[in-house]
């Protein structure tokens, strides 16, 4: 029903492309736990690199009752298509029958590249140069280290449990404001990084 969710990522001459399959599998998606959920345990993660880039877990909460968690990799989907996912999902699992889609996300990605033809994408691009004009090279930000004579663009990753409590609070703090973790998360280093 929403081609993104039966999207995988890989690199098609070097760029990274979606790659929609015809169907999926629920056991590609679908966990189901005997036991209760522990009362601290851990999403599952999604690596950007597994298909499909979404995961359903469902736990027993007691004589008649369950926990459905559904895991969306940020890439596929942001505040307004979970809207719809959950939308679609309550009308399910009333046993209504959902109607076809207006549209597929393929549709809109054809509407703005067609939008982005002739006039309007040269006159985008030339407002974004004007922009960025005089923009420096690299950014200036505060560091704890000298920067290497020679600039790479060699990452590395910065793992750190945070406590179950600020986890909650973050998702709190999301969840008021109609977003994702992801995005509270990125707001939560901008400003920490405005302060510098």
């Amino acid at each position: 029903r929403h081609d993104l969710l039966r999207a995988r990522l890989e690199l098609a001459d070097g760029e990274p492309a979606f790659r929609i399959a015809p169907s999926i599998a629920a056991a590609d998606v679908l966990t189901v736990h005997g036991d209760v959920r522990p009362a601290d345990g851990a999403l599952p993660s999604v690596a950007l690199t597994s298909s499909p880039l979404w995961r359903v877990v469902l736990w027993p909460a007691g004589s008649a009752s369950s926990v459905l968690e559904i895991v969306v990799h940020h890439i596929i989907a942001d505040a307004a298509s979970m809207g719809i996912l959950f939308s679609d999902l309550a009308v399910a699992l009333a046993g209504r029958t959902l109607p076809a889609p207006a549209s597929h996300f393929a549709d809109y990605v054809r509407w703005l590249e067609s939008r982005w033809q002739g006039e309007e994408r040269a006159r985008a691009l030339r407002e974004w140069k004007e922009r960025l004009d005089g923009a420096p090279a690299l950014l200036d930000l505060p560091l704890d280290k000298r920067r290497p004579a020679r600039q790479s663009f060699t990452g590395d990753t910065l793992s750190l449990d945070l406590d179950p409590p600020a986890v909650m609070r973050l998702r709190e703090l999301a969840r008021r404001a109609k977003a994702t973790p992801f995005a509270a998360w990125t707001a939560l280093v901008g400003a920490g990084l405005g302060r510098q």
